[in-house]
C-alpha cells in the first residue's frame, strides 16, 4: 500500500515512517505548510497532485487536519490520523464523520463523547514508543566520554540501567510546560476580584475556591464542571473566550463549553497542580530534583531538552520520573508515559484509568491519586531502591 505521510513537525514523524516502511509500506513525504485547517486551498492543491501523480492509496498524519479529510473524499482514498493532543480541538470539525476518515485517539474518554455526537470514524488508539530506537539513542550518547567534576555537580542518582556519570543523572525529573506564561486563560478571564460582565455575575473566590478543590482530585470531572456552571463561571468563560477571539466558527460543530471546560478550568488546574507538587518536590532535603521547562517559575530550571537526543537520557538516568497529566486527559495514557518506559525509566503517575488498566500498579509503574500520595511514594522510593529497579 501507498501512504501519503503528511509531516508538520511532529517529533515522532521520522519514527513512525520507519516503522511503516519495516512494515511493508511505501511512505512518501508531504511537507507542505498548513495555513488553515479547514480552509487551506494551497495545501489542498499540493496533496491532490502528488496523491495523482504518486498513486498514493491513503494518506497519514500525527492529529487530524480537517482539510485532509477534504483531500481523501475528493481523490477517495483513506486518512488515517493518530491524535497525541487532547484536547485537540479540530475534532469537532464538521469533516470529522466523513466516511474517508480513520481517527485513532489515545483518549477513551474523548472517543466516547465523540461517538455521543455521532462521529463514528474515531477509535481508541494508545500512544506508542519504539524501545529499540530510543535504546539506540541512549546507548550511542552514553558510550561517548562521560561528565565529570563541576560538569555533574549534583548528581547523585543513577539511571536504570546503572550507568554513573551522566550529567543527566538524579533522583527526580520532570520534563513539560507548568503553563505559567502561555495561553493561561483562566487568569486572562477572572483577573477582577468578581465581576458583572453583560448581566453575568462571579464570585472569583468562588470559582477559585472550586477550582483548588478540584485539584489532585481524580475521576470526578463531572462534579467540578457542574459547580462552575452553577458559579456562572463557565458563562463568563464563555465570554471571555469569545472576546479573545478563540471561537472554532462556522466549520466546526462544537458547543462553546467544549473549548472553555478545557482551556480554561481544566488547563488552570493543571498549571496549580504541576507548580504545588514541583514546588514542594524542590524543596525536600536530600533529593536531587532536575526540572526541564522553559516556562517561567521560581524553581531552579535545567532549561529545555531535545526530544531525540537529550531526553532519553533524562528518563533513562533519572531515579524517578514525574509524569503529571494534563486534565484535559480524562483516561488516556500521556506520551510522556509511554516515552519513558520504552527509554527504561522509572515512572511516578498521577492516577489515569488506562494506566491502571495497562499496567500493573506497583509492578510496572506507581501511581498516586493525592499530593500527598505522591510525595510519600517518591520518598520511598528514592530510599528503596531495589523496589524502584524492578
Amino acid at each position: 500500500m501507498k501512504l501519503l505521510f503528511y509531516r508538520w513537525g511532529a517529533n515522532n514523524e521520522a519514527i513512525l515512517k520507519k516503522n511503516l516502511i519495516k512494515s511493508g509500506y511505501e511512505v512518501t513525504d508531504c511537507a507542505v505548510k498548513c495555513k488553515n485547517y479547514t480552509q487551506d486551498v494551497e495545501l489542498a492543491a499540493a496533496m491532490i497532485e502528488q496523491i495523482h501523480r504518486e498513486g498514493a492509496e491513503g494518506i497519514i498524519s500525527f492529529n487530524y487536519f480537517p482539510i485532509i479529510s477534504m483531500v481523501a473524499d475528493v481523490t477517495k482514498v483513506k486518512y488515517y490520523s493518530w491524535v497525541y493532543d487532547c484536547p485537540h480541538f479540530t475534532l469537532y470539525a464538521k469533516t470529522a464523520n466523513m466516511s474517508c476518515n480513520r481517527i485513532g485517539i489515545f483518549d477513551s474518554d474523548m472517543v466516547c463523547r465523540l461517538r455521543e455526537r455521532g462521529i463514528s470514524t474515531v477509535f481508541h488508539l494508545p500512544l506508542a514508543a519504539d524501545a529499540k530506537y530510543w535504546e539506540g539513542q541512549i546507548q550511542e550518547k552514553l558510550s561517548k566520554p562521560q561528565m565529570t567534576g563541576s560538569q555533574i555537580e549534583g548528581s547523585t542518582g543513577k539511571g536504570s540501567d546503572g550507568l554513573h556519570n551522566n550529567k543527566y543523572s538524579c533522583d527526580v525529573s520532570f520534563v513539560g510546560s507548568l503553563y505559567t506564561d502561555e495561553h493561561n486563560y483562566f487568569d486572562m478571564i477572572f483577573k477582577n476580584a468578581d465581576g458583572a460582565d453583560e448581566g453575568i455575575y462571579y464570585d472569583k473566590s468562588k470559582v477559585c475556591g472550586i477550582v483548588d478543590d478540584w485539584c489532585f482530585d481524580y475521576g470526578n470531572n463531572d462534579e467540578y464542571l457542574e459547580k462552575i456552571k452553577k458559579s456562572g463561571a463557565l458563562k463568563q468563560a464563555e465570554t471571555g473566550m469569545g472576546k479573545l477571539g478563540l471561537e472554532l466558527g462556522a466549520d466546526y460543530d462544537w458547543a462553546p463549553e467544549d473549548i472553555t471546560v478545557p482551556a480554561v478550568f481544566e488547563k488552570k488546574v493543571t498549571v496549580m497542580e504541576r507548580n504545588t507538587l514541583l514546588h514542594e518536590i524542590s524543596r525536600m532535603q536530600g533529593i536531587d530534583f532536575r526540572l526541564y521547562t522553559n516556562s517561567k517559575t521560581d524553581i531552579k530550571t535545567c532549561g529545555t531538552v531535545d526530544y531525540h537526543t537529550q531526553m532519553p537520557l533524562v528518563f533513562n538516568q533519572s531515579r524517578i520520573n514525574l509524569n503529571i497529566s494534563l486534565r484535559s486527559i480524562h483516561s488516556g495514557i500521556p506520551l510522556r508515559v509511554m516515552d519513558i518506559l520504552a527509554c527504561g525509566g522509572f515512572v511516578l503517575s498521577n492516577y489515569q484509568s488506562e494506566l491502571a488498566l495497562m499496567f500493573k500498579e506497583d509492578e510496572e509503574i506507581a501511581l498516586f491519586r493525592s499530593k500527598e500520595e505522591a510525595l510519600g511514594k517518591l520518598q520511598y522510593y528514592v530510599n528503596h531502591e531495589e523496589e524502584r529497579a524492578f
